[in-house]
């Protein structure tokens, strides 16, 4: 059993949240660790927009697996606001007909912010 005990050198080093892109259309794309590439966009619906209030906000996570540490550095310097807590969800898709053939829309993982106190809200609707 002792092969379950043994800690490598990969599991002790910090965590780097790797290379964060911006583009155009306002998502964040993580890269580096060699991982795939991850986008973090802004879910915005009513449950999203009620829990705004709470100064919690919903995001989406897609493209690859990124752990909370990773995804709490990703936010914080990305949008500039500081995290109090993190809650992520596993979200499987659903399946869909399209005519005669089934699919499937893609799995995703969803993750609720909530910002400390005298952290400002991010702007996460450009104004037009």
């Amino acid at each position: 059993m002792a092969i379950f005990s043994k800690t490598t050198e990969e599991e002790t080093k910090p965590v780097d949240a790797g290379e964060i892109e911006v583009k155009a259309d306002g998502t964040a794309v993580v890269s580096g660790n060699g991982r795939k590439q991850v986008m973090v966009l802004p879910r915005l619906s009513e449950k999203a927009n009620s829990l705004a209030k709470l100064n919690q906000f919903v995001f989406k996570v897609t493209g690859g697996k990124i752990n909370k540490i990773e995804l709490k550095k990703t936010i914080e310097s990305f949008y500039g606001v500081k995290i109090a807590n993190i809650n992520t969800v596993a979200v499987k898709g659903k399946y869909r007909r399209y005519g005669r053939t089934y699919g499937r829309t893609s799995d995703f993982k969803k993750a609720i912010v909530t910002l400390t106190a005298d952290s400002k809200q991010p702007d996460l609707v450009e104004q037009a």
